[in-house]
Parts: C-alpha cells; sequence; structure tokens
C-alpha cells in the first residue's frame, strides 16, 4: 500500500491483535485454546488470514465477552454452555420439522470447514445425526449412507460429544441405533435437557413433542418462531 495506504486502513490493521496478544489483554477472562475455538466454530468475532491464523481487534472481542460470556450465575447443577443467537440465513431448502427450530440450522451446499453437528436427510426425514471438527470433509466420507440432504449448525468442539449425543437420543435416527433400538451416541442423557434448551428456541406452549407442529412446506426463517423445541424424555 506504500505512502497512499488510506489512514482508516493502517488504523485498522495497527489494531489486530493476536491470540496471545488478547488473552494477556484480557488477564485471564478466557484462555487462548477457548478464544480459538470459539473463532474456528464462527462464533467469536475475529479475521483470518491467509486462511490459517486467526487474529482479532481487542475492543470486538471485549464487547463479545462482556456481552456473551460473562454470565451471573445463582448456581446450577450443569455449566452454562455458550450459543449466541445470530441472524440465521434463508435456508436453500426447506429442513424436516423436527429441525427447524435449532438456532444457526444451515444447508450443506458449498465448502464448510467448521466444527458442527450435521444432519443427514433422506425423503424428509432425519435418518443420521453426526459431529465433526470439519462438517463438509466428514459428509464426502458417508459412502455407505444413503441420504438425499445435509443440514448442520456449528458447535465449539469441547461441546461436540455432549450436543451430537443429545440430538441423536432426542430424534433417534435409524442409522444411529443399534440393532436391540438402542442409540449408539456420545455424552451423557443427564445434559440432554440443558443442551437442548441452549441450541433450540424456546418451547411452544404446551407442546413437547417431535412433529407436534409439522409445518411442511413453510419457509425455514419466517416461520421459525412457530416451531416448538422438542424437550427431551
Amino acid at each position: 500500500m506504500g505512502s497512499h495506504e488510506p489512514e482508516s486502513v493502517a488504523n485498522f490493521l495497527r489494531s489486530l491483535r493476536s491470540a496471545d496478544e488478547i488473552v494477556a489483554s484480557l488477564k485471564g477472562l478466557i484462555s487462548r485454546e477457548r478464544l480459538l475455538e470459539l473463532a474456528g466454530a464462527g462464533y467469536m468475532p475475529s479475521h483470518l488470514v491467509d486462511g490459517t491464523t486467526h487474529v482479532f481487534v481487542l475492543s470486538d472481542v471485549k464487547e463479545y465477552v462482556l456481552k456473551h460470556l460473562i454470565v451471573e450465575s445463582k448456581g446450577m447443577a450443569f455449566p452454562t454452555m455458550t450459543l449466541v443467537p445470530v441472524p440465521v440465513p434463508t435456508l436453500a431448502k426447506v429442513p424436516p420439522a423436527p429441525l427447524r427450530h435449532i438456532y444457526h440450522l444451515q444447508w450443506v451446499a458449498a465448502k464448510t470447514p467448521f466444527p458442527g453437528v450435521y444432519f443427514l436427510v433422506a425423503h424428509g426425514e432425519v435418518v443420521y445425526v453426526g459431529q465433526s471438527t470439519n462438517v463438509y470433509a466428514r459428509i464426502g466420507a458417508h459412502t455407505d449412507k444413503f441420504f438425499q440432504d445435509v443440514f448442520w449448525f456449528p458447535v465449539p468442539v469441547s461441546e461436540l460429544d455432549a450436543v451430537e449425543g443429545a440430538f441423536i437420543r432426542l430424534l433417534r435416527p435409524a442409522l444411529n441405533l443399534r440393532a436391540n433400538g438402542a442409540p449408539v451416541a456420545p455424552g451423557r442423557s443427564c445434559w440432554d435437557e440443558a443442551v437442548l434448551q441452549k441450541y433450540q428456541s424456546a418451547v411452544a406452549e404446551g407442546i413437547s413433542a417431535v412433529g407436534a407442529h409439522d409445518q411442511s412446506g413453510a419457509d425455514a426463517t419466517t416461520q421459525k418462531s412457530e416451531y416448538p423445541r422438542v424437550l427431551a424424555t
């Protein structure tokens, strides 16, 4: 850019900080590992340099931490998990009814190099729930399964087991079940209700069953507030 570099661009470049610098500035409020994990999952505001290194603007990170990571607790049995509500992109396809109340749900139509939980769908039903640190790469490995669509949502790496397990036990997809009907799922079932409450929209009054409000063919974004959150049983 040389001597003709706009002052605004120069100021922006000077404002970028490494993960180590951010952690030092926040004085232990967040670890380097957690900072990079949240950035890698698309939650923490960051900038990716050359596709490999996350850098940050300190003011953006401080605002995020104050708004989303510092939560007063009166004491509870299950630790609070981080979920940041952001605008959900308009889905290219309408997902099966039990998935429409999941925050951040997206259709896998392009490369998705992020960690998350995904759903393989055939004939309008979820047939398999999986997880990966790279959703797009993992889906390509499912050559032994029949599916027509894939939906996913981002999940920090440290929470993948708990979230995948909760949705397997909730939806009981055919390809996640043993011959005796028992689900093959990681995590602990005692965590399921807390996990589902964090990753799904609020339950509709009096609704607590999968598919109780089947909005087949409805727009997944505009109708989202009408879809019930499904409680674990």
